[in-house]
């Protein structure tokens, strides 16, 4: 059974923002204000769980790990009033710093098999929307929390979708099973955790 932790992390209503066409899932700390304030702003449909498996392709736009872990953090930080002593290396209580595979693996769960995802680099946002908003966050002074050890494996996985798999379309398999077959300690060290922490097999595609 889910656990409140797992609904926090694996929510079950996942949305896709449809853009004249394009369709956007949004992940936090990759100008998800921006992109979900536009779409407010120009009244764009929201498309919801099983309606994504109706969808091709999906636009998912990547950022380089370590910045976004950081960002997160302090986002987390601010919006509950607490300091650095509260995190935890390896330990995600929050989506905002959430690895942004854990982010896919949940899109996943609503994907047809054949549909595919397209991946950008947080580069390529102007293409879909002019606004930049920066939501308020605590300083962090001290950066090193990003290198800890027990975010190495984390930080490899979202490394490898970032470096070798934006600019391209690929399939839920495809991306689990070239992850797999790039880093398999890494995989089998973060899959293994995550299929502990959700406890349901159907959070995670077969490779």
């Amino acid at each position: 059974m889910f656990t409140k932790l797992d609904d926090i992390l694996f929510p079950n209503k996942v949305e896709v923002i449809d853009y004249n066409g394009k369709y956007i899932y949004p992940i936090f700390k990759n100008a998800s204000s921006s992109l979900l304030e536009y779409a407010k702003d120009n009244s764009y449909k929201v498309i919801f769980n099983e309606q994504i498996r109706k969808l091709n392709t999906i636009e998912v736009f990547i950022r380089e790990p370590k910045a976004r872990y950081l960002s997160g953090v302090a986002t987390y930080l601010f919006n509950n009033s607490l300091d650095i002593t509260a995190i935890t290396p390896g330990v995600f209580l929050d989506r905002h710093y959430l690895p942004q595979l854990h982010w896919l693996i949940n899109l996943m769960r609503y994907m047809a098999s054949d549909s595919k995802i397209h991946f950008h680099s947080l580069e390529m946002i102007k293409e879909f929307t002019p606004l930049q908003i920066l939501p308020e966050k605590v300083n962090i002074t001290d950066t090193s929390i990003a290198d800890h050890q027990e975010l190495e494996m984390y930080m490899r996985l979202d490394n490898l979708i970032l470096n070798q798999l934006t600019g391209q379309s690929w399939t839920s398999n495809q991306v689990m099973t070239h992850l797999m077959a790039q880093d398999p300690l890494a995989y089998a060290t973060v899959i293994g955790k995550t299929q502990k922490l959700a406890e349901v097999t159907y959070v995670l595609p077969t490779p």
